[in-house]
């Protein structure tokens, strides 16, 4: 499944949602490691849809998000939980490495 993309219009609300780890994924195009990352996360999706909910961001599209976040690199991957962030990762990330993080941070 493909991951949603989120805006900063829509990211309080996205961020917010009871009950569950909520993942951004702010991303680029021209970002390997984000290209790599992308089909782990969209796999991700489906096996976590009950505890985890992703969205991705492009920073070329929404720059004032990524700066709103102090997303100075990417992949940046934050994580947040009712509303809060709880935790940022960046640079690639392999399936095993992203699973683990789950499993961390799950209620």
């Amino acid at each position: 499944m493909s991951l949603n993309t989120v805006t900063k219009a829509g990211f309080g609300q996205a961020v917010a949602e009871p009950g569950k780890i909520v993942l951004i994924d702010f991303w680029a195009s021209w970002c390997g490691p984000c290209k790599a990352l992308a089909p782990v996360l969209d796999q991700l999706s489906d096996e976590y849809a009950g505890t985890v909910t992703m969205y991705k961001a492009n920073i070329e599209e929404e720059p004032d998000l990524a700066a709103d976040h102090r997303v100075m690199s990417v992949p940046t991957l934050a994580f947040y939980r009712d509303g809060e962030r709880i935790k940022t990762v960046s640079g690639g990330k392999t399936r095993d490495e992203m699973t683990a993080l789950f499993q961390e941070l799950a209620p």
